[in-house]
């Protein structure tokens, strides 16, 4: 089986550097669970949160983030069993830094797609991906009628988020290493 995982707040951890960037460049004072795009826009509004998002995604500080917790581990452990495909909203030039991040870290990826123009459902389709894994609620509702199981990783922005139908929660990576195996 072949299972996509967003790159952003679901392997990599940009929470701490969107707080440090939303300081210091709108004085905003971000909390973690403002960190993901929703919460984020809500709160400081959608052109000074993509800013911030931007700041990181197309820098080198993309290099420095830290992993989620587990989320080496798991891909370790997935990686024998399944091919995994990192399905990024990045585009082209942020998605070259987001593969440098995977190889720093020797993590067995089958292959990176950028989704910036197509969208992660059609990245998705087009490579045979029956799960994908993913922090943005709001993503993974264009999933429900796919044939593809779409699981929302608990992040501290997203633990009050509804579910689109058919839609399952990993509280963990470990979590959802369990649950695929269990697919």
């Amino acid at each position: 089986m072949n299972l996509g995982i967003d790159f952003d707040g679901t392997i990599a951890d940009s929470t701490q550097e969107k707080i440090r960037a939303a300081r210091e460049m709108f004085g905003v004072a971000m909390r973690p669970e403002h960190a993901g795009r929703a919460p984020g826009r809500r709160l400081m509004g959608r052109q000074r949160y993509d800013a911030v998002a931007r700041s990181i995604y197309s820098s080198e500080k993309t290099l420095e983030l830290p992993p989620v917790d587990e989320a080496t581990e798991g891909i370790r452990s997935l990686s024998g069993r399944y091919n995994l495909y990192v399905v990024t909203a990045r585009d082209k030039k942020q998605s070259e830094l987001a593969s440098t991040w995977l190889l720093a870290r020797s993590l067995p990826i089958t292959g990176v797609l950028y989704t910036s123009e197509s969208g992660k459902r059609a990245a998705c389709e087009s490579h045979g991906i029956g799960v994908i894994l993913d922090d943005t609620p709001e993503v993974l509702a264009d999933f429900t009628d796919a044939g593809i199981v779409p699981v929302l990783l608990s992040r501290p922005y997203n633990l009050g988020a509804r579910l689109a139908e058919g839609a399952r929660r990993a509280s963990s990576w470990r979590d959802f290493v369990d649950l695929v195996d269990k697919l």
